[in-house]
């Protein structure tokens, strides 16, 4: 995900809405979101998933 979306932090449920109401390209992004923002993304239609996060490995 860090290599393929781009990070937006914060304002992920306000981005994502945005992207999504614009209905054009579709672009990876990944934040945080409150557990309610989450839940109103997904009831209007919002693709969004809850990530689990690992600390990183040294490839």
């Amino acid at each position: 995900v860090e290599k393929t979306a781009d990070y937006v932090g914060p304002r992920f449920a306000s981005e994502a809405r945005r992207i999504h109401a614009e209905g054009g390209a579709e672009r990876a992004v990944w934040g945080e979101a409150t557990p309610a923002e989450a839940r109103a993304l997904a009831e209007d239609g919002v693709p969004v998933a809850p990530l689990p996060w690992l600390p990183k490995r040294d490839d």
